[in-house]
């Protein structure tokens, strides 16, 4: 399983394949999800100079996607205190 799930963050980040070889439907997906900061932003930075226009939208959807998951680890937290039982001193 842990295999598999670095198969997928590798696929999704353009580690394997870089993300301008899938077709456009799925390069569209992908800009969506936070996996392209991993390694295609910053390889396309580096090799081509990605301009401003296309960098501040990808640290954008890097950045909903820091207050998504921060907002679900708040929730989770919050339940886990509510139900945390401690026996003892």
């Amino acid at each position: 399983i842990l295999w598999a799930k670095r198969f997928l963050v590798d696929l999704l980040s353009g580690l394997i394949i870089p993300i301008t070889f899938f077709p456009v439907v799925l390069q569209k997906i992908f800009a969506f999800l936070p996996f392209q900061a991993i390694s295609y932003i910053p390889s396309n930075t580096l090799v081509r100079g990605l301009s401003i226009d296309k960098w501040l939208p990808a640290i954008g959807v890097q950045f909903i996607w820091t207050i998504i998951l921060a907002l679900i680890c708040w929730g989770i937290w919050v339940k886990a205190r509510k139900t945390l039982i401690v026996q003892g001193g």
